[in-house]
C-alpha cells in the first residue's frame, strides 16, 4: 500500500506542475523525498539508500554532457545563421503544392543535425505555422507535420540527448542503437513521404509571405559558410567520431562564423554561448532567440534527481 500511495502522490505532484507550469523538476525532487522515505519505512539504511541513488550518477553524467553542448550549440548556431539559412532557403523552395512536404523535410533535416525537437519546434516550426497561416494551409495539418518531423531527429540522430540517454542506462552502443532506430523508421518515413506529399496538393500555399525572407536577409547574413556547423554535425557522426568531439567541433566553427561572416563580436559570442542568442527587435527576435546554456537548465537539473530516485526504486526492488 505504501508503493502505491507514494507513486499516486508521485503522479499527482506531475500533473500539478503540468497544470500550474512549474518546472517538473520539483516533482521530481519530491519523488526523491517520496522513495527515499518509503526507503527507510522499508528496512534500508539512509547509507545504504545513499549509495542506492548515487549509483546511476556517472551514466546521467554522459547525458550531461550532451546537453551541454546542446546548449551551445542551439545558441550559436541560431546567431552564425545556420537556422536562418536553412529556414531562408526552406522558404525559398516551397512551391504551393509542396508546403507540406517541404515543412516534413527541413525540420527532419534540422532536428537530425541538432538532435532537438524543441530548438527545432521553436525557430523553423514557428516560421512554418506562421507561413501557413497567412497562406490559407491548414494549422492542424501543418502543426502535426512539424511535430512528425522534430521527433525523427529527437529519437534517432546521435546527437540526441534521449538517444544518449537510452545508450547510457541500457549499456548498449549509441551507434549501433541509431542504425537499428533507422532500420525500423525506413517504412514509416517512407510512408510519412507518401501522405505528406498527398496532403500537400490537397493543402496547398495561396502565397508565401516574402516579409519573412526580407526579415531573414536584414537580420543575417545568408552565406554559405552559415552551413559549415551543419555539414560537421551530419558528416562527422558518420564518420564515427565521438559525438561530443563533433559538437564541439560544429559550436567552435559557428563561433567562429558568428565573429567573421555575421559581424558579432568575441564577447557577444561568449555571451550567446552562455544566455542564448537575444536579437533585440524586429520581425524575427521572437522567433531565432533562444538557446545558450541557461536554456538547459531544467534537463541539467531533471537528470541527475532523475537518475537518483531511479537507483533507489531499482536498488530497493
Amino acid at each position: 500500500m505504501d508503493i502505491v500511495v507514494c507513486f499516486a502522490l508521485f503522479l499527482a505532484a506531475m500533473l500539478f506542475c503540468l497544470v500550474k507550469g512549474f518546472s517538473l523538476a520539483w516533482a521530481l525532487l519530491f519523488a526523491l523525498v517520496l522513495f527515499f522515505a518509503l526507503g527507510l519505512r522499508s528496512g534500508y539504511g539512509a547509507k545504504a539508500l545513499v549509495k542506492m541513488a548515487w549509483s546511476k550518477m556517472p551514466k546521467s553524467m554522459i547525458v550531461l554532457r550532451i546537453l551541454f553542448f546542446i546548449g551551445l550549440l542551439t545558441g550559436l548556431w541560431r546567431s552564425c545563421g545556420t537556422i536562418a539559412f536553412f529556414i531562408y532557403h526552406g522558404i525559398r523552395v516551397i512551391t504551393p503544392s509542396l508546403f507540406i512536404l517541404v515543412a516534413f523535410l527541413l525540420t527532419v533535416l534540422l532536428s537530425y543535425a541538432l538532435g532537438t525537437s524543441f530548438g527545432v519546434a521553436s525557430t523553423a516550426g514557428v516560421v512554418l505555422m506562421a507561413l501557413a497561416r497567412s497562406g490559407g494551409v491548414s494549422e492542424a495539418v501543418t502543426a502535426g507535420v512539424i511535430l512528425s518531423g522534430i521527433y525523427f531527429g529527437d529519437r534517432g540522430a546521435p546527437t540526441s540527448s534521449c538517444a544518449s540517454l537510452v545508450a547510457a542506462l541500457t549499456e548498449t552502443d549509441l551507434y549501433g542503437n541509431v542504425r537499428r532506430m533507422f532500420q525500423t523508421a525506413a517504412l514509416p518515413y517512407a510512408l510519412c513521404l507518401i501522405a505528406y506529399t498527398v496532403l500537400s496538393f490537397r493543402n496547398p500555399i495561396v502565397t508565401v509571405d516574402e516579409t519573412m525572407l526580407d526579415a531573414l536577409a536584414e537580420s543575417f547574413v545568408i552565406s554559405p559558410w552559415a552551413l559549415v556547423p551543419a555539414l560537421i554535425m551530419l558528416i562527422l557522426p558518420l564518420l564515427r567520431v565521438p559525438i561530443r568531439r563533433a559538437m564541439a567541433i560544429s559550436a567552435a566553427a559557428a563561433f567562429v562564423i558568428t565573429v567573421t561572416v555575421q559581424g558579432g563580436s568575441v564577447a557577444d559570442a561568449l555571451r550567446i554561448m552562455v544566455v542564448g542568442y537575444h536579437p533585440t527587435e524586429g520581425l524575427l527576435a521572437s522567433v531565432v532567440s533562444g538557446g545558450g546554456l541557461v536554456s538547459m537548465l531544467t534537463p541539467f537539473l531533471m537528470i541527475p534527481l532523475a537518475a537518483l530516485y531511479t537507483g533507489i526504486l531499482e536498488g530497493t526492488g
